[in-house]
């Protein structure tokens, strides 16, 4: 039993290696170009009962946008979470 159980494990692990071992090939509409972000630039607000979450994106360079996220309690007086976000675009 005790074999047919490590025959198994051998066959599940030697499957997820296969699957996981897949070469990325690149498609000629991909190669050298980067792909724009400027949809992201732009102020957001997500309201809900627990508190308002605001976030700002800006786009610094041609290949860098930044952005800044706070959470902040219902009545908008304790901000409870911050997050500041930089993302090259390469």
């Amino acid at each position: 039993m005790k074999t047919l159980k490590y025959i198994f494990n051998c066959i599940i692990c030697v499957v997820f290696l296969t699957a996981c071992s897949e070469e990325k090939i690149a498609s000629d509409n991909s190669i050298g170009k980067s792909v724009s972000l400027n949809w992201v630039i732009g102020n957001y607000t997500l309201k809900s009962e627990y508190g308002n979450y605001f976030e700002n994106w800006e786009k610094l360079d041609s290949t860098t946008y930044y952005g800044l996220g706070y959470f902040m309690d219902a009545d908008n007086e304790d901000t409870l979470f911050r997050q500041r976000m930089a993302s090259p675009n390469s």
